[in-house]
């Protein structure tokens, strides 16, 4: 299990969870809140912005943002097109135009 913490004290969130990243296909922005979904099918809602998360993960290859609502796992992309991808679990997720050159990143 992987314990969300790091080196820089402005990152750092507090009383983390205990969750396995690799089993998170994506997190969805409401607000203030974060909502993670798992491969398993669960979800899990969070008092962290996305923005919080995407600073956490900036050295993880795995977890990319794609719109300003979404940061997806690449691992569970099945399909990708110009404006949306769709992952393993069938959800289908809306790129945004200004990030559409990860595009050929994700390809």
């Amino acid at each position: 299990m992987t314990h969300l913490q790091t080196v820089n004290p402005n990152l750092a969130i507090k009383k983390a969870p205990f969750f396995d990243l690799t089993q998170v296909t994506y997190f969805k922005a409401d607000v203030n809140y974060t909502k993670l979904y798992f491969a398993t099918g669960k979800s899990k809602t969070m008092p962290y912005t996305i923005k919080r998360f995407e600073e956490y993960l900036a050295s993880n290859q795995n977890f990319i943002r794609i719109h300003r609502a979404f940061i997806v796992n690449r691992n569970y992309i099945n399909e990708l097109s110009v404006d949306e991808v769709t992952l393993s679990c069938g959800v289908r997720l809306p790129v945004a135009r200004r990030r559409r050159f990860f595009a050929g990143v994700l390809g």
